[in-house]
C-alpha cells in the first residue's frame, strides 16, 4: 500500500479517536475529524464511508491487535481455537 495512503489513514484514525476522548461520538463531524487530522473531506470519504465506517474499522483493527498480541508466538491466520480467544477476553 502506498505510504501516503497509510499516513493519511493513520492521522484520520489518530484524528477520530482523540476526539472521541473529548465528546460523544454522535457530536463528532467529519468536518472536526478532518480538521484534527489536517485532510480534506474528501480524503476522509476516499476511505471510508462515513463516521460509522469509520468506527467500525477503527474497532476490528484494535480488536485484530488484541487477538494477535494473546496467540502464540508463530500462529497467524485461521485463530487455532475458542479457547485462545476465551483466555483473551
Amino acid at each position: 500500500m502506498d505510504r501516503r495512503i497509510l499516513k493519511s489513514r493513520e492521522a484520520i484514525v489518530e484524528g477520530f479517536i482523540g476526539l472521541m476522548a473529548e465528546k460523544n461520538f454522535e457530536h463528532i463531524t467529519i468536518n472536526e475529524i478532518a480538521d484534527r487530522a489536517n485532510v480534506s473531506r474528501g480524503t476522509i470519504y476516499l476511505h471510508y464511508t462515513d463516521k460509522y465506517d469509520l468506527l467500525d474499522q477503527c474497532i476490528k483493527s484494535h480488536l485484530v491487535q488484541l487477538i494477535e498480541s494473546f496467540l502464540p508466538c508463530g500462529v497467524t491466520g485461521i485463530f487455532p481455537s475458542k479457547s485462545s480467544l476465551r483466555h483473551t477476553f
